[in-house]
């Protein structure tokens, strides 16, 4: 019987003494090109949208908070738009943003970001994304979103 009971207790007292190192795994980082839906070429790139008007922002109430972007090229060259406080600012029930690219151009992107934790760890899941009530399309070469736009003919480059 005592060889059952030392055994026995040695793996409870493991198991009891289990510590949890924290750990955290954030929101995933927002970024987005923006091309032309009828020729693919980055708008950004071709200086159709100015990367110095582009502005992020969001209302709490009624008063207006900006995020900060950054325009990165790639690897490959294109212009991208990084939004990394998106997901955190989404994560704490604002769920609305607004990404102006022009006076004649302001997207509409909802975001919900459920924060979840269990003993040891809290990590972020992205509920719903969406640009003007569509799901955007994501390029896994280039890991960003794609944002695509209808552009005049008579306005083109």
């Amino acid at each position: 019987m005592k060889q059952f009971v030392i055994p026995g207790l040695f793996f409870l007292m493991v198991s009891c003494s289990f510590e949890c190192n924290e750990c955290l795994t954030p929101p995933e980082n927002f970024s987005f090109k923006i091309v032309d839906d009828s020729l693919g070429y980055n708008l950004l790139n071709s200086n159709y949208y100015n990367e110095d008007s582009l502005q992020l922002y969001y209302y709490n109430n009624t008063e207006r908070n900006d995020l900060v972007l950054e325009v990165h090229e790639n690897y490959y060259g294109e212009k991208i738009i990084l939004a990394n406080l998106l997901g955190w600012i989404a994560s704490e029930n604002n769920h609305e943003f607004y990404l102006y690219l022009n006076h004649n151009d302001t997207d509409t992107i909802c975001l919900e970001i459920a924060r979840y934790n269990d003993e040891c760890c809290t990590w972020y899941q992205t509920n719903l994304f969406v640009i003007n009530t569509t799901y955007p399309e994501y390029d896994w070469d280039e890991h960003v979103y794609v944002i695509r736009k209808k552009i005049d003919s008579h306005s083109r480059f």
